[in-house]
């Protein structure tokens, strides 16, 4: 992979593959390998990809276009990442937001972010 310059001197985008499109390739390679484990919960590839999917489509259907701020509470594991994977899918951007974090920092966070969904 190269690290081609445009003229103002940005890297351009579309050389580098995304992050969804690297993990369905993976996940198509390898389908029932675990992809996260948590919480004694393990989810293979085919099944993270799935809920983004469905995910991804409800997302859709509130409008999440790319550009969108979105932001997602909640503790690490399956459910958030695949919010993450769905929300990228559709071109948003993740605003993640730790749940251990105080209620009050969490709603100046949320203002801060001119977030357009959240997703708890």
């Amino acid at each position: 992979m190269s690290n081609k310059l445009n003229t103002r001197g940005r890297v351009h985008q579309d050389e580098f593959p995304s992050l969804v499109g690297t993990f369905a390739e993976r996940a198509s390679q390898y389908p029932d390998r675990v992809a996260i484990e948590a919480s004694g919960r393990a989810m293979t590839n085919r099944q993270l990809l799935d809920w983004s999917a469905y995910l991804a489509d409800s997302l859709a259907k509130h409008g999440v276009s790319p550009s969108t701020r979105v932001v997602i509470i909640g503790p690490r594991g399956p459910a958030v990442a695949a919010a993450m994977l769905a929300t990228l899918s559709r071109g948003g951007v993740v605003v993640p937001l730790d749940w251990s974090t105080p209620a009050d920092r969490r709603r100046l966070m949320v203002r801060d972010s001119e977030a357009n969904l959240i997703i708890q």
